[in-house]
């Protein structure tokens, strides 16, 4: 049984700009456009926008928006927010605060709290 022509267009681009010292922001895009040879196609565009930065040598901090629209590719419309927050400590001990995934449908009402504490000689290294 022979297999029909498909097409697959993709376009991807982003545009990252330093709005302070300490902040960037980025922009991406990215369209994926289906088709068969019979004529039927369909696109998804994804749109992210991201604020992150260095609040300090040891901490970091990023919000992130992504959009995404039309039907095709494998993920499903929709909007979602992630917010993330890290710091390394002295010891090496670090803290991890996340709410939200960049990587789901839509904003996942979840919050991820990770402490890891270093112990011994040579821990960290």
């Amino acid at each position: 049984m022979p297999y029909p022509a498909f097409y697959l267009q993709q376009v991807n681009g982003s545009l990252t700009h330093q709005v302070s010292r300490h902040f960037t922001a980025q922009f991406a895009y990215g369209q994926v456009l289906e088709r068969n040879i019979v004529g039927n196609s369909n696109a998804q565009m994804l749109q992210r926008l991201t604020l992150f930065g260095s609040l300090s040598k040891d901490q970091t901090v990023s919000l992130a928006y992504r959009l995404i629209e039309g039907t095709g590719g494998f993920s499903s419309p929709g909007g979602n927010l992630a917010l993330s927050y890290f710091r390394r400590f002295g010891k090496g001990n670090t803290l991890q605060f996340e709410f939200g995934s960049p990587a789901a449908s839509r904003t996942l009402d979840r919050v991820i709290l990770k402490y890891v504490i270093l112990i011994g000689g040579g821990a960290g290294e």
